[in-house]
């Protein structure tokens, strides 16, 4: 049994020291600057060493050049003389999510689909966008007669509108309009024993001042403003409750909101909603509550 036990440690011993003697088998014979010249067996190009000397780690050293038993190294980190030893230094292990991590590639230009979006250059200011519309409004007017009496008319009509947008800034842009303006209105039978009529078509022009809440590139653009127009009444047809030639040309003023739904680059959709107020006289009293639907083109 004690013959056993030396044997097994004998060989322990003689393995050891051929696997240490591989190891150091590197031995550091010139160094000049960082370039440090080595001799011995089985040397990796590229292979990183460390320098070992009395059994301390020196420096690591990067194996450039091999030929034959000799090979020319430079220092990465540390120092180096003549006569230290060199030992292999192992790559370190990938942990298991190096391990398993594919790799990305990113797709070549070639294969990349374009993204359509909007510039997000900020437009120069100017006009930028002309289209039409079609409104529908109600009318509402209040009379007062010279006998005292009082009547309310209401109605209702159909007008069409030409604009043009232009921009001060990002989120200050006017919107002129140029169109007719149909104010037709019945009430009660109190108009020298007819039915009270006010039938007057009207060519307006309007200059609207919006504020848009989203910015340039949004897809839709919600916006709130104020306005004021000028008309000039075309037509008076059988009007009957004011004296026909009393009516002229008059001022509107303008309050509303509405939305630009940008279909694309070129075309939108403008949708308004709006109030509209006529300047009341001493007799008469009216607005008008319109909603205009129409398509836009961008210049």
């Amino acid at each position: 049994m004690n013959f056993f036990l030396k044997f097994i440690l004998a060989f322990i011993f003689i393995v050891g020291s051929g696997a240490l003697n591989f190891a150091l088998a590197a031995q550091v014979v010139a160094v000049k600057g960082k370039q440090v010249l080595v001799r011995g067996k089985n040397l990796k190009t590229n292979g990183l060493y460390y320098v070992v000397a009395q059994g301390k780690r020196r420096g690591v050293v990067r194996i450039k050049k091999v030929q034959g038993t000799k090979a020319l190294a430079v220092l990465l980190k540390g120092n180096v003389n003549k006569g230290h030893s060199l030992i292999y230094r192992s790559p370190k292990p990938k942990s298991a999510t190096q391990a398993k991590a594919p790799k990305t590639q990113r797709p070549s230009s070639a294969k990349t689909k374009p993204r359509t979006k909007k510039s997000s250059s900020l437009p120069s200011p100017g006009f930028y966008g002309i289209g039409g519309a079609l409104a529908y409004h109600q009318n509402k007017a209040s009379i007062k007669f010279n006998n005292g009496d009082s009547d309310s008319l209401s109605g209702s009509g159909i007008s069409f509108k030409a604009f043009g947008d232009y921009m001060f800034a990002e989120r200050i842009h006017l919107r002129g309009e140029v169109g007719t303006v149909a104010f037709k209105s019945k009430g009660a039978d109190k108009c020298f024993g007819e039915q009270c009529r006010l039938n007057i078509n009207y060519l307006g022009a309007t200059v609207m001042a919006r504020y848009m809440f989203n910015p340039h590139n949004s897809l839709t653009r919600y916006w709130g403003g104020a306005g004021a127009s000028l008309v000039f009444p075309l037509s008076k047809g059988n009007t009957n409750a004011v004296q026909v030639d009393d009516v002229g040309s008059t001022m509107t003023f303008h309050i509303g909101g509405g939305l630009d739904y940008q279909l694309n680059d070129k075309y939108f959709i403008p949708v308004t909603a709006e109030y509209i107020l006529f300047p009341p006289s001493d007799d008469v009293s009216s607005n008008m509550m319109m909603l205009k639907v129409g398509f836009g083109m961008r210049l």
